[in-house]
């Protein structure tokens, strides 16, 4: 789960947040849960932004081996797993979401 909490200049404006998940449970925007139909396989649409707001994203990110977003390894040298993220702009969003 991440929150986010942001201000618009621009109440009623619309924007997204870039966002690449194995599954969205839930978005909610200022306590109100999105319709199932602003989330996309990479943005989910947020309309009618107050001045202040708050976002609550539950998904299941994905682990990577391709260098994009947050891997996994287990070595097995030591048994022990090792995770690191690779979160350059175009692949932070497999990680969390962001804007």
């Amino acid at each position: 789960m991440a929150r986010i909490a942001f201000d618009c200049d621009e109440p009623g404006a619309t924007t997204f947040l870039d966002l690449i998940a194995d599954r969205v449970d839930s978005v909610l925007l200022n306590d109100q849960p999105l319709d199932a139909s602003r989330i996309g396989s990479a943005r989910v649409m947020l309309e009618g932004l107050e001045e202040t707001n708050e976002l609550i994203v539950t998904a299941d990110m994905p682990y990577s081996r391709l260098g994009e977003g947050m891997h996994r390894f287990l070595d097995p040298a030591d048994g022990e797993a090792y995770i690191w993220s690779e979160s350059v702009v175009n692949n932070a969003r497999r990680v969390f979401g962001c804007f």
